[in-house]
């Protein structure tokens, strides 16, 4: 009677070791998957930061270029297109 409580002792011993060894692996690869995760939403923050910056700078310059060409299509309305005195002085023949 002693030898079968003697092995169902070390049994239930083994296994509560092996479950408390599973758990401590378990949480181990639960904390490394925790940290990983919040290392690319810290990565993740920082591309968003830096397409932020990114496209307020793209839409300044876009606001300024659109100034710009309405600017110059203003002018280009308001004045006669410049004459070449020029033109036509160096024509070449068509040669075929």
């Amino acid at each position: 009677m002693t030898e079968t409580l003697s092995i169902v002792g070390a049994f239930v011993a083994t296994a509560a070791w092996m479950m408390r060894t599973a758990m401590r692996h378990q949480n181990d690869i639960a904390g490394r998957f925790i940290r990983h995760l919040e290392q690319a939403i810290r990565d993740q923050q920082t591309e968003n930061r830096l397409f932020r910056t990114a496209i307020r700078e793209l839409t300044g310059a876009v606001r300024k270029n659109t100034k710009v060409i309405q600017r110059l299509t203003t002018q280009g309305e308001n004045h006669e297109p410049e004459r070449n005195p020029r033109r036509g002085e160096a024509e070449v023949p068509n040669q075929r």
